[in-house]
């Protein structure tokens, strides 16, 4: 099972994949990151890691983020680790389309916790956090110049 959103941002995938490449703009569009703590020069080439603090109100927790594969400007697979719920999956394709580009995001838990407990109700609660965060998205990449 998985949590699967799409939207159509009006830009090139290349200004797309430019925001989702700036370790600066992670926050801005990731839901329930609070600030980065340090990023590998490569990001956002394979096996870069993105260090982070996720949380909300007193319970935050520090980790990172792996970049899985990267193939700019169509696709970007990252690894997050949420200790102690577990790992998830995020892949995000971008497709040129006649609007501008189609993101496509999937999300699946893939260790931990998470996994183990994941049903068809927490796909949906993750759905709407991700729609969330691809709006996020449409706004920095729209506003962006």
């Amino acid at each position: 099972m998985a949590a699967e959103n799409e939207i159509t941002i009006a830009a090139p995938p290349e200004r797309v994949f430019a925001v989702l490449s700036d370790p600066e703009r992670y926050v801005d569009w990731v839901v329930g990151t609070r600030d980065t703590h340090g990023v590998d020069e490569e990001w956002p080439a394979e096996g870069a890691k993105l260090a982070y603090e996720v949380g909300a109100g007193p319970a935050t927790f520090r980790d990172y983020t792996e970049v899985v594969a990267s193939e700019p400007p169509h696709r970007l697979v990252l690894r997050a680790r949420m200790r102690p719920i577990g790992d998830t999956e995020v892949e995000l394709l971008l497709e040129r389309h006649a609007d501008g580009t189609l993101v496509r995001m999937r999300e699946e838990q893939v260790s931990g916790i998470g996994a183990a407990l994941e049903t068809p109700v927490s796909d949906v609660a993750l759905a709407a956090r991700n729609a969330i965060a691809l709006r996020r998205l449409r706004s920095l990449v729209e506003g962006s110049p």
